[in-house]
């Protein structure tokens, strides 16, 4: 065997280098495997979503469909009570011409 020192340090030197390639090799396959299955995550999940974004985009969405349902019934009730005070307010109108005509009529009696 040769025990010379300075092959020996060379030896050590190149094995040290040889376990941090290792290492390093391990490590980054690691981070590159971490984040290939969170990209993998994450194209499942746009894969799974993508057809109820669509139809959501298409058709809208089940609290869209209801509030609109119920905003028109709501609409509807609303046009009834505007169309019912326009019948009251003509009524009104009508009043107050005949209270008109019978004060003139009433005025013209008194000062003939």
């Amino acid at each position: 065997m040769n025990n010379d020192p300075q092959k020996h340090s060379t030896r050590i030197a190149i094995v040290s280098a040889l376990v941090s390639l290792v290492l390093s090799i391990v490590f980054a396959a690691y981070i590159v495997g971490q984040r290939t299955g969170k990209v993998l995550e994450i194209d499942s999940w746009k894969r799974d979503t993508a057809p109820r974004i669509e139809r959501m985009d298409l058709e809208g969405s089940v609290a869209t469909k209801n509030f609109i349902r119920i905003y028109d019934t709501e609409e509807a009730k609303q046009d009834k009570q505007i169309e019912k005070l326009q019948d009251e307010v003509k009524h009104l109108e009508t009043m107050k011409l005949r209270i008109e005509r019978l004060e003139e009529y009433h005025k013209e009696k008194a000062n003939p």
